[in-house]
């Protein structure tokens, strides 16, 4: 609305509801590959990103200095409203329950998660796309998982929590790890308003290696949760390399960085 002649403009309230721009490590040398990292909730791109990349192996080095032709990007999620907390803005990909609560959830429960998600997952789509027309497909590591960066946030968000609930997702028993994986891809590009796709496709997920650490000592994020996860993907086909470290809710530095450069030695 305009103000009255003769009256200055008001000025417009900041608008917390977008995504700010990735935090960003150059490559060293020649880009030649892009890491992508997601925080945690109530943390941000920058923040997290700059702490991992002073992270140090064994012997000394970091990650960009082992990988000098990597890019890192650090996207930060807009801020949300949390239901769980008295609908405070927080930064988070998406709402929902918090995970020590989410026993014997409501459908309604359930799909708080849902609209973020798809959401995120749009937005996140972009900063892939831009990275793959940068490098190629071949060369993009993501992590969406945020299996780097658990103790960063509050620990609540479980992307699982939608397909615990039988009256949701009905696996057909008498089939193979193949077929149930195209069951899981359905049911997935379903709730984050994707495209399905031609059965005769093997999904891209059973072909993408997966690292995930996990600290024993976690109490914001039990570690059995992770394993449950990791049965999850290897019962569907995934290369899951799991590893439990004597940590708490964050990975741990040195051992957990020593993996994951071993891990990245083998993908790239």
């Amino acid at each position: 609305m305009a103000a009255p002649f003769g009256q200055p403009v008001p000025k417009r309230k900041k608008e917390p509801h977008i995504y700010p721009e990735p935090f960003i490590g150059p490559p060293l040398a020649t880009h030649a590959q892009t890491f992508i990292l997601l925080h945690g909730r109530g943390s941000n791109g920058e923040k997290f990103g700059v702490e991992f990349l002073a992270s140090k192996i064994s012997d000394g080095k970091t990650i960009p200095e082992l990988f000098p032709g990597m890019k890192f990007v650090f996207p930060t999620a807009k801020k949300r409203r949390a239901r769980a907390y008295n609908r405070a803005l927080v930064r988070q990909w998406f709402d929902g329950v918090p995970i020590d609560e989410q026993e014997g959830m409501s459908r309604e429960e359930k799909e708080w998660q849902v609209e973020g998600l798809v959401e995120s997952g749009r937005f996140l789509r972009g900063v892939v796309d831009g990275e793959v027309s940068c490098v190629g497909a071949k060369n993009e590591l993501v992590n969406p998982e945020r299996n780097l960066d658990a103790s960063e946030e509050d620990g609540d968000d479980d992307p699982f929590a939608t397909s615990d609930n039988d009256d949701d997702f009905d696996f057909e028993q008498d089939t193979g790890p193949s077929s149930i994986a195209s069951q899981v891809t359905d049911f997935v590009r379903q709730n984050m308003e994707l495209p399905s796709l031609p059965h005769e496709i093997e999904p891209a997920f059973l072909k993408t290696p997966v690292f995930l650490g996990h600290g024993k000592g976690d109490e914001k994020v039990k570690i059995g949760l992770g394993r449950d996860v990791v049965g999850l993907g290897r019962g569907l086909g995934m290369d899951v390399r799991w590893v439990e470290y004597e940590e708490g809710h964050w990975y741990k530095v040195p051992d957990e960085i020593d993996d994951i450069v071993g891990f990245l030695r083998g993908a790239v």
